[in-house]
């Protein structure tokens, strides 16, 4: 086996003359694959014989040219500094250049736009959907009450009946003629009474049907007589 450190070329368990040999079978091996005629790996004698990478030829050459009958692996001889095979990522420090803070700094400020930009249409979306929220609320709510109360207030369009006898005001569904309300007359009711008097009141359009319109006389004892309209 070899140990190389990228600079020597050391072997462990080799004989001088069998070290030797393998040396140059892998020089003829790099000559050939690199396509350099030129590589050579020079003898050195102490403190320890062993040779030395002067082509600097990179491990993974190296390990190309010894092929699958040498093994050659990559460590540190001795006190030595070596250069790992290879390259690995390592994480450092980079300072920027005037031209590289400039783009930060706008780069910053477009980003400070756009969240501004975006929290207005927050803005603007938790306001749609609180206002949804809240049209969700008051409807539950009417209808809760609906329900607790089992009626609702609806306008109707309606006759009025002035009743001066009973001293009521009926409201009678203009659709359906139902009573749907009645009332006590009210001071203001009673000015529309004139004792004794009916009539028609002519429409002030030839053609046009007349309204009638009838005061019930209070002092009308006539049996059978029909005082409603």
């Amino acid at each position: 086996m070899l140990i190389t450190n990228g600079k020597k070329i050391v072997s462990l368990d080799m004989k001088r003359d069998d070290f030797i040999q393998v040396i140059e079978e892998v020089t003829e091996n790099a000559r050939e694959l690199l396509g350099n005629p030129e590589i050579e790996f020079s003898a050195v004698e102490l403190p320890y014989f062993h040779f030395l990478n002067a082509s600097n030829l990179l491990f993974t050459e190296l390990k190309e040219a010894c092929g699958d009958t040498v093994d050659i692996q990559f460590r540190a001889i001795g006190d030595e500094s070596v250069q790992l095979p290879g390259s690995r990522v390592k994480t450092v420090k980079h300072y920027f250049s005037p031209d590289e803070k400039r783009e930060i700094a706008d780069e910053l400020c477009l980003s400070q736009e756009q969240k501004e930009e975006l929290e207005e249409e927050k803005k603007a979306e938790v306001k749609r959907f609180k206002d949804k929220l809240d049209a969700l609320e008051n409807n539950m709510s009417n209808l809760a009450r609906k329900h607790r109360m089992g009626y609702e207030e609806r306008d109707k369009n309606c006759f009025v009946i002035l009743d001066f006898v009973e001293r009521v005001k009926s409201y009678i569904d203009k659709s359906t003629y139902e009573v749907v309300h009645t009332e006590e007359l009210a001071p203001e009711d009673f000015q529309m009474r004139i004792d004794s008097i009916t009539g028609f009141i002519p429409s002030d359009v030839e053609g046009e049907e007349n309204d009638f319109i009838q005061f019930i006389d209070v002092d009308n004892d006539i049996e059978g007589e029909d005082n409603t309209l």
